[in-house]
């Protein structure tokens, strides 16, 4: 047997889930809540949309926001799925979070309203999220939600680790020219060490055309 209250808070947790909605937000709102919440702790280039949870909270006029999400432009590695659809409009969904106080399966509720807004309301044809382990990430609410697992990407940039800090390879070759292993070695000697590339596992939703035969990363 259950507590009362226990009971009275899993259903008040379900309603405020059927309650809740999304809605576009500012990239700068946005912005405040991937830099505080989200493991990569920042944010990414050329994003197209970004979207809020919203709950009614303790006042049904003023909803409070209890999850973001960002969509842009395929970039880096994810570049390869605009190959895999040549005549489709590809975006990525580049981060998420979904805060502490939200109710059980919010997020998979959230990305589910937002593959149907850009449905409805979009040309794009194939969202593509990807998951990392370092972050504890494999995936299970892609897998709840019927997306397609192409696997773990066969490749991607090492890590470089310049005086114990982690240097994006795109910061170096924005400032040197180049993100080779052996050049960067050659910049800053000792002071480098370099961790091989931390695999992704890769997902991808299907917005129209559903048939997912034959479906693989490109290599």
């Amino acid at each position: 047997m259950t507590a009362h209250q226990y009971n009275i808070r899993i259903e008040k947790a379900k309603e405020s889930l059927r309650t809740s909605f999304i809605a576009e937000i500012e990239f700068s709102i946005a912005k405040e809540y991937i830099l505080e919440y989200e493991w990569l702790g920042k944010v990414p280039g050329w994003t197209r949309y970004c979207f809020g949870h919203f709950f009614n909270g303790i006042c049904k006029q003023h909803p409070v926001i209890g999850g973001v999400l960002m969509l842009g432009d395929t970039t880096g590695s994810n570049i390869a799925f605009n190959k895999m659809f040549p005549n489709k409009k590809v975006i990525q969904l580049q981060r998420g979070v979904n805060l502490w106080w939200t109710p059980r399966n919010s997020a998979s509720f959230f990305i589910s309203r937002v593959c149907k807004w850009l449905k409805e309301n979009s040309d794009y044809d194939v969202i593509t999220a990807t998951c990392d382990e370092e972050a504890g990430e494999y995936g299970i609410i892609y897998q709840s939600l019927n997306w397609t697992y192409l696997g773990k990407l066969k490749h991607g940039h090492p890590k470089f680790i310049i005086d114990g800090k982690e240097i994006h390879p795109k910061t170096l070759y924005d400032k040197h020219g180049t993100s080779s292993v052996s050049k960067i070695k050659e910049i800053y000697g000792n002071t480098v060490s370099i961790q091989k590339a931390n695999f992704k596992h890769r997902y991808i939703y299907l917005l129209r055309d559903k048939n997912r035969n034959n479906l693989s990363y490109p290599k």
